[in-house]
């Protein structure tokens, strides 16, 4: 602090006939920030920046000489990357807000009337993702207004495929049935073929019929959807847990963590 009030003092005493009166801690910073964005021109910065901009690159040893400045104009150039970054998944989340989104187009849990809280990229035999699933009821819970879309994103071999489309396809069948049995497939020990249709079919489901329907058109085009929207995002794993401001969590996820993503 003493080191770059008294740097700043030199620099207004040397340049006083020119203008350069005062140089604030604040005002350093911003410069440092600035100085990244080499690409505008200097008259469009506003003049405290443009005065520190000028003063920088006359005496670049100053930052130097003074790190601490560099890791504030750091933070917040990361604060400022993290920012850009979730409104670019804030746009890609809008894209789709309306068609892979919507209750009717992929699994939700929750109402399928309220308000888009969470998005859940997942998968049946993935560890991680099983283990997040309390948290994520927990979550909604919490927030009872809110609803999770559910994106399945099988990575785990054929039989991840076959329970991401079964799933989907029992979905479509009867909604109000699904929440049950996602449950009971990500609860316990990872679920053979076996068991999952021992769950749906004392859910009520016509298993048959479900799987009959798990490699249809509109099951297909949902699990494509899903893995195109997740790629679009960066991903390569799963899970991931997104809110509709852009927000993300990577990997598995604690009950307090999801509620924090949906309450924004």
């Amino acid at each position: 602090m003493r080191s770059a009030r008294v740097g700043a003092r030199s620099m207004a005493d040397r340049d006083a006939g020119s203008g350069l009166t005062r140089i604030t801690r604040r005002d350093l910073v911003a410069g440092a920030i600035g100085a990244g964005g080499a690409g505008l021109a200097g008259w469009l910065l506003p003049p405290a920046p443009r005065r520190v901009r000028a003063f920088l690159s006359g005496d670049p040893a100053f930052l130097a000489d003074n790190p601490d400045l560099i890791a504030a104009a750091a933070a917040v150039a990361d604060m400022r990357a993290g920012a850009s970054e979730a409104g670019r998944r804030r746009e890609t989340i809008e894209a789709v807000r309306g068609g892979l989104l919507n209750p009717l187009a992929a699994p939700c849990l929750g109402p399928m009337q309220g308000r888009l809280g969470l998005i859940e990229i997942t998968d049946y035999l993935c560890a991680p993702c099983r283990g997040s699933s309390h948290a994520v009821e927990s979550a909604l819970a919490e927030h009872p207004g809110s609803n999770a879309a559910l994106l399945l994103v099988p990575i785990s071999g054929a039989l991840s495929d076959y329970m991401a489309g079964f799933a989907a396809a029992a979905y479509f069948a009867r909604p109000a049935g699904f929440a049950a049995l996602h449950r009971g497939l990500m609860e316990g020990p990872a679920p053979g073929q076996n068991r999952m249709e021992e769950i749906a079919a004392a859910l009520g489901y016509d298993v048959a019929a479900v799987a009959g329907d798990a490699d249809s058109p509109r099951v297909r085009a949902y699990l494509a959807a899903s893995r195109r929207f997740a790629e679009t995002l960066g991903l390569n794993g799963v899970p991931a847990f997104l809110n509709p401001r852009g927000d993300m969590h990577l990997g598995g996820i604690t009950a307090r963590q999801a509620a924090s993503l949906v309450g924004r």
